[in-house]
């Protein structure tokens, strides 16, 4: 028999807190009176949309989970598309400024070379002109002088000094006409060289240019289609985030749908118990004897080991007393009219033994089982061994606080049979207002006193678990 288990703090509380409330079980068709069978199954009922209930709060705790991590990776997504986008937007606009100061580079070559296009024709101008002059100059010379013999020359220039003069000016003109040659030929050879260097360096930016605005070409396609995958993938990041928030007003729903069947099932186990009271003092009313309900029981192996297992985590710290207390309620409603049949559907009908509720005895169960002392007590209470007729039982502290009458103190536990409550305390009447007295002079003020917690309000015939006590040794019980 697998059952679901709990935290181990909760079951710790509920092996050494004493008893919690025990509330009532389904009533078997063939056993049930009619009052007590309509509260009984409204309670199942509850009990049953209750576990639906819960079934649709897993799954949908389980449909968050899965809605939260989609929604994690498809952000993850849109967030790695949105880096990609602007990785490619940083390239574009980088691409773009390069190629802004390209082109400013393109037109400042341009005019450079511009510039020395007009230094060479300028050049070539001077240098023609030069050609010019030098032809007339050579011409000049070659027909009055360059022709002529030393002696003609003397004669016509009159004195020898007068000749070497004359000659060393034809000599002098000549040289600077061939240095004004050399002269041209650097210039030109120069200009030459420099707009070689400026066509070329040109062509290089062109080239460049071109690389560029390809690339920019490019980079604005995959900047465009990677800002689209961000768009669509921002999207099923929104659109999965819209699912999350959905399961998750969902599960609100179920839990406050939850809360309000709490309520619901608190109310049908108020009006079980009161029906179960009524059908007690009718049959008391008709003279009739109390069910008797002691004698054995038959019981295979696994229902008295989880019998055993049950009074352990309920009353394992009690001596054997209280230990067999907890065993005779138990088999009482075995073989009351008002309960099932069987020893296991006892204990595990619906919101009563808070132990199975919250896997106290599953943790006893698997954790080596039930001692010696609680085995003992089991098969005692199974031979037929009663230490009293009750069929319910509580905290001290629970029943003081639902005013249950008529109960009897075992082990410091409140055990009875029927559920009596007690009547509402009377209201006190207020006391009259006191007589006005002279004001007095103005004292010290005095420190506030502490404001006291308000009282809980309590709900009438509504049975509550009993608060776990504080643990004590098994000579001071609960």
């Amino acid at each position: 028999m697998k059952r679901n288990g709990k935290l181990k703090r909760s079951i710790s509380l509920a092996l050494v807190s004493g008893l919690f409330f025990v509330s009532f079980c389904q009533v078997p068709v063939e056993k049930a009176h009619a009052s007590s069978y309509e509260a009984q199954s409204k309670l199942s009922e509850l009990k049953k949309q209750s576990e639906e209930n819960d079934k649709a709060i897993k799954d949908a705790e389980a449909q968050k989970q899965a809605a939260e991590a989609a929604v994690d990776v498809a952000q993850g997504i849109a967030d790695k598309k949105q880096e990609n986008a602007d990785r490619y937007k940083a390239l574009y606009n980088e691409v773009r400024t390069n190629l802004d100061l390209t082109k400013l580079e393109v037109e400042d070559m341009k005019y450079e070379l511009s510039k020395v296009n007009e230094s060479l024709k300028e050049t070539e101008e001077d240098a023609q002109k030069q050609y010019q002059s030098m032809k007339k100059r050579i011409a000049y010379m070659y027909e009055n002088r360059l022709n002529k013999d030393f002696f003609t020359i003397m004669a016509e220039s009159g004195s020898f000094t007068a000749a070497l003069n004359e000659m060393d000016n034809v000599r002098a003109i000549a040289e600077y006409d061939r240095a004004q040659l050399r002269r041209y030929e650097d210039t030109m050879a120069e200009v030459a060289a420099k707009k070689e260097e400026v066509e070329k360096k040109h062509a290089e930016l062109s080239e460049f240019q071109q690389v560029l605005n390809k690339s920019a070409g490019q980079l604005q396609t995959l900047y465009a289609s990677a800002g689209k995958e961000f768009f669509e993938a921002q999207q099923n990041a929104n659109a999965a985030a819209a699912d999350a928030r959905a399961v998750e007003l969902k599960l609100k729903e179920y839990e406050t749908k939850r809360a309000a069947l709490s309520d619901r099932q608190a109310q049908a186990q108020a009006e079980l118990a009161q029906a179960i009271a009524k059908e007690q003092a009718a049959r008391e009313a008709a003279g009739k004897d109390r069910e008797y309900t002691g004698g054995a029981v038959s019981a295979t192996t696994d229902e008295l080991t989880f019998l055993a297992a049950t009074i352990q985590a309920e009353v394992g710290v009690l001596p054997m007393e209280g230990k067999l207390a907890v065993g005779s309620v138990i088999m009482n409603r075995v073989k009351s009219s008002y309960f099932p049949d069987t020893i296991t559907d006892v204990i595990t009908s619906p919101d009563q033994f808070t132990t199975y509720t919250i896997g106290a005895i599953d943790y006893v169960l698997e954790n080596g089982g039930p001692n010696a002392e609680c085995m003992e007590a089991a098969r005692r209470v199974v031979a037929g061994e009663r230490t009293g007729d009750w069929l319910f039982f509580m905290t001290v502290k629970a029943a003081e606080r639902l005013r249950i009458a008529n109960y009897e103190l075992v082990c410091g536990c409140a055990f009875f049979y029927k559920w009596e409550r007690l009547p509402e305390p009377e209201e006190p009447e207020p006391e009259p207002d006191p007589e006005p007295t002279q004001p007095s002079e103005p004292s010290e003020p005095s420190q506030p006193a502490e404001p006291s917690q308000p009282e809980t309000p309590e709900t009438p015939d509504t049975p509550q678990p009993a608060e776990p006590e504080e643990p004590k040794e098994p000579d001071q019980p609960a």
